[in-house]
């Protein structure tokens, strides 16, 4: 009998790259060794495309309050008026904290712990981040379970989230710099391992341009947000324009709660700067890979160190070379100057100069693409899984629980 893993989601608004990854696990691991239980805290696309492929998936009640759209925004005003720095900064943050822990930390806690009870759950592979959830490490220290846990930021670990932290077993890092950060960031985890994500090739395969044949293509895809830096995006654009004229400009993705603020500043921007015929907002995508195969050149304008960058991954695979700010994962995936260009954050000027270079070399485009493609392969899911299946054994066979996978053969 398979051994079953409850995979844990624990974001609720349904989109991200966290989905993404959870569904490439989920649908990839070897049905006769491991059998993926599915946990979301909302319906969405992805539940329906798992249930497709003959995964179970359960959905849950949140009590996530806080991240509601309503709480956001009208948080949003409270909180500029409140104190963010000092002891009375600190002092407002613990009680949101306890708060937060008390009406929705804990009942997400207690439909965990159920749900790996009720489920005869072998594994508990948290999908986000140590700091997001620590309620359901503990769920799983609770049950007495193996808990293998996703990092998929570069955020620091709350009290409370760095002592739950000790209960868990292994610790997935997608990158080399999440992996570098966690040692820093409070965690009391027994041991990290550096997995980085995998893009399906059947994601790719047969994707056709969305958008007919017509002037060059530039976008910027992702959730729009202050650190994605879709406003210095905007403002490359009209550096572009001043060199190639008939060039059309691509934001794909929308904002979410207080952000909202930020998407109307960043199309403030574009109408100042004359922008509003040559910018297309796209808002989110469930499927944007007919968009990004549409384009001439992908650009990530991030302003913060980015644990990873799935969309980057998606761009090479696409065949389309990026243009990225130098910042955490990007750096590991991207061959400066081979199958994309790395350039220095919150910088418009540098952005524009490396699209123009490309747009004006359509051999370099084409050049770079091939150079991608060959890339891309190095994210391929059979070396996730693989890699991702051997954490699996290996917790189960530390905690003496590896009887479950003796009724199965070995890949």
């Amino acid at each position: 009998m398979a051994c079953r893993v409850l995979l844990a989601e624990n974001t609720i608004r349904g989109l991200g790259g966290s989905y993404e990854s959870l569904f490439v696990t989920a649908s990839s691991l070897d049905r006769r060794r491991f059998e993926p239980v599915v946990l979301f805290f909302q319906p969405n696309h992805f539940a329906e495309k798992l249930a497709a492929q003959g995964v179970r998936v359960l959905i849950r009640r949140s009590r996530q309050f806080w991240e509601r759209e309503g709480y956001i925004e009208k948080a949003a005003g409270v909180r500029s008026k409140l104190p963010r720095r000092g002891l009375l900064g600190s002092l407002r943050k613990g009680i949101v904290s306890l708060a937060r822990t008390i009406s929705g930390g804990l009942p997400m806690a207690w439909s965990v712990y159920r749900t790996l009870k009720n489920e005869h759950i072998d594994i508990l592979h948290t999908n986000n981040n140590l700091q997001r959830d620590s309620m359901m490490v503990l769920a799983g220290a609770l049950a007495g379970i193996p808990v293998v846990a996703h990092e998929r930021q570069l955020s620091r670990c709350s009290w409370l989230a760095a002592w739950l932290s000790a209960r868990v077993d292994i610790l997935v890092c997608i990158s080399d710099a999440v992996l570098e950060f966690s040692g820093t960031n409070g965690a009391r985890v027994r041991d990290r391992r550096r997995v980085y994500n995998a893009i399906e090739a059947a994601s790719v395969e047969g994707v056709r341009p969305l958008l007919p044949p017509g002037p060059k293509r530039v976008g910027i895809v992702g959730r729009i947000m202050p650190k994605k830096g879709q406003r210095y995006f905007i403002e490359a654009a009209a550096l572009i324009c001043r060199e190639i004229p008939e060039v059309e400009f691509f934001v794909i993705g929308q904002a979410t709660g207080e952000d909202k603020a930020y998407e109307a500043e960043a199309r403030e921007v574009a109408q100042r700067l004359g922008l509003e015929s040559r910018v297309r907002w796209t808002g989110h995508v469930n499927e944007p890979m007919g968009l990004m195969k549409s384009l001439d050149v992908i650009v990530h304008a991030a302003v913060e160190p980015e644990p990873f960058g799935r969309v980057i991954i998606e761009a090479l695979a696409l065949g389309r070379p990026m243009v990225a700010t130098a910042l955490g994962g990007p750096c590991e995936i991207i061959e400066d100057g081979l199958s994309g260009f790395l350039v220095p954050p919150a910088d418009p000027s540098a952005i524009a100069e490396k699209v123009i270079c490309l747009l004006r070399d359509t051999e370099r485009i084409r050049r770079m693409g091939q150079a991608a493609l060959r890339r891309a392969k190095d994210f391929g899911v059979a070396a996730y899984i693989r890699q991702i299946e051997t954490v699996y054994e290996d917790v189960l066979i530390a905690r003496g629980r590896g009887g479950c996978l003796s009724g199965a053969p070995t890949t």
